[in-house]
């Protein structure tokens, strides 16, 4: 399964892929350790570098929900003395020995040993605890911070949520937009790492008042993301990730393949690629169709904010461009596509059209892009950038920005996506 869900993952455009390590699994009986079968990691670590991704290795070794008693063996409750995650000597020596066994175990997988590890979690979201705990919390946090020093993996420590002194501090939550200025103002040294994107949460069985409140409908998760991408500078981790699409479903409408809201702050952008797999100097025509529409789009306005569907070859050099804009408000809007006006509307027929699902067609041949958009309107065109290869698509892209007007949305519904060549 690994492989698949990999393979999934680079294609929808990911670079990263972020998991937990369960020592609850690993170490079942206190030093009887086990990385066979679905336990190796260090052949998850290989598989994700020969998918051209980097990982980061969330070690804990407390993992939270994510599995049964926070990913701590059931062992540790019978070592005399023990309280979990504080200044505790029995839990410090044990979490200590484990951290320094694995540590030492995943080397050849890091980032310096030319490995694709370029960052490590230790602890997890330990600011829910910090009133618990108290004045033996700080200590163990500064324990932590002495620990990750002394493990001396090559790469940066991020922890979640209340970060141990030395530590990058990292955001969780479902839209992280809300936290990056706050976390800017408490680490101005540090970039802001968004390592858990919530697409949904635990029920509490127990308390019907919050049954069915971590229930979270698809359509915000990817503009949530987009949100916040311009605002901070490393990642985004998505929860559970295992297809490489975001469905969307409104009434009686199907699902669509991708759908993209973009909400507009002055100076922000937003860019999400997807690949549309190996490039080739063999390639004799390609094409790529799907339906789209603008459903409630706020149009591009000249130089002061906008989004391109774009379609760009192997060294990102720009084949084909598309985007949606308005002239004069509100009896001219225009469907433009490389320079050219495939469309022009107004009022409620802009809307008729360019606000329901339409056919689009890009094909390419001998140096030349053929667009077709609704079944009707098409143009012959030449490269957005001359010195592009035609031959080589690779990405299909979306691109956002804004440099102005604040508060409106900017979106893309797509399905029935393909892409083929020969």
């Amino acid at each position: 399964m690994w492989p698949q869900m990999l393979k999934r993952s680079r294609e929808a455009g990911l670079n990263t892929i972020e998991t937990y390590v369960f020592w609850n699994l690993h170490e079942r009986t206190r030093g009887v350790f086990d990385f066979s079968g679905r336990l190796d990691l260090l052949r998850f670590c290989k598989l994700v570098q020969e998918h051209g991704m980097y990982l980061i290795l969330r070690i804990g070794p407390y993992v939270c929900s994510e599995t049964n008693y926070g990913g701590l063996p059931p062992w540790l409750r019978d070592e005399p003395g023990i309280q979990m995650r504080t200044f505790s000597e029995p839990f410090m020596r044990e979490m200590g020995r484990w951290m320094h066994f694995l540590c030492d175990y995943l080397k050849p997988a890091l980032a310096p040993n030319g490995g694709p590890i370029v960052l490590a979690q230790i602890e997890n979201e330990y600011g829910n605890q910090t009133p618990r705990y108290g004045e033996d919390g700080q200590k163990y946090l500064r324990w932590v911070s002495e620990l990750s020093t002394e493990l001396n993996v090559g790469v940066p420590w991020v922890m979640c949520s209340g970060a141990a002194p030395g530590v990058l501090e990292t955001i969780n939550g479902f839209s992280a937009y809300n936290d990056i200025a706050k976390h800017r103002q408490n680490h101005p040294d540090q970039p802001a790492v968004w390592t858990e994107h919530w697409t949904g949460g635990t029920t509490r069985t127990a308390t019907p008042a919050t049954r069915g409140a971590p229930r979270r409908p698809p359509t915000p998760t990817p503009g949530s993301s987009h949100r916040a991408a311009p605002a901070s500078t490393a990642t985004c981790g998505t929860r559970a990730r295992i297809c490489n699409t975001n469905f969307r479903t409104q009434g009686w409408r199907s699902p669509s393949d991708l759908y993209i809201n973009f909400q507009q702050e002055r100076g922000n952008t937003g860019t999400l690629l997807r690949d549309l797999g190996p490039a080739s100097d063999a390639a004799k025509t390609w094409q790529l169709t799907a339906d789209i529409s603008y459903e409630g789009n706020y149009e591009n306005h000249g130089d002061t904010g906008g989004q391109y569907l774009e379609i760009l070859d192997d060294a990102k050099r720009v084949l084909f461009r598309m985007y949606y804009v308005q002239v004069g408000y509100p009896n001219d809007s225009r469907l433009r596509a490389n320079d050219q006006v495939l469309l022009q509307a107004s009022g409620s027929a802009r809307q008729s059209i360019l606000g329901k699902f339409q056919p689009l067609r890009i094909a390419a041949a001998d140096g030349q892009l053929t667009i077709d958009y609704a079944g009707k309107h098409a143009t012959t065109r030449s490269l957005v950038d001359p010195a592009a290869s035609w031959r080589r698509p690779k990405w299909l892209r979306f691109y956002f920005w804004n440099t102005n007007s604040a508060g409106y949305t900017r979106t893309i519904d797509i399905k029935n996506a393909a892409f083929q060549q020969e």
